[in-house]
């Protein structure tokens, strides 16, 4: 995620970031930044730019407890976010598999693209592994 003095969204709908009149209300996920071919890229929100996938580390959950990380936050998304929380708390107490879990997550937010590029020294777009398709090749 990157910072900036100037508010994109009040930019693109032409208002300045003192008179933006809170326009990035109407995009509350941000404005998608698409590549040449149509790819999204990048989320624009208020001064904000964030990736244009949705990071989701639910199948590294047991690989981030094992090297002492205790707590991850979740940012809201316009999605079923109770959903979302529930199965990041049931991998984390243990109660369901991370691969079970990665299986029900775009029901909880359906048409997202997720990646955890960063988490495995990758471009932070891509998705290192899917632990669903990990389990139905093992």
């Amino acid at each position: 995620m990157a910072i900036s003095a100037r508010c994109a969204h009040a930019r693109v709908r032409g208002l300045t970031k003192d008179n933006c009149q809170f326009i990035c209300g109407e995009d509350p996920d941000g404005l998608v930044v698409e590549t040449l071919d149509g790819q999204a890229f990048l989320a624009l929100n208020g001064v904000q730019t964030a990736s244009g996938t949705v990071q989701s580390l639910l199948g590294d959950i047991p690989q981030l407890r094992r090297i002492g990380v205790r707590s991850l936050r979740l940012s809201p998304q316009v999605c079923d976010m109770v959903g979302v929380a529930g199965l990041f708390r049931a991998v984390a107490d243990g109660r369901l598999a991370p691969e079970e879990a990665w299986q029900r997550q775009p029901l909880c937010y359906p048409g997202a693209t997720f990646s955890n590029g960063f988490l495995h020294d990758r471009p932070g777009h891509q998705l290192s592994h899917d632990v669903s398709a990990e389990r139905r090749t093992a």
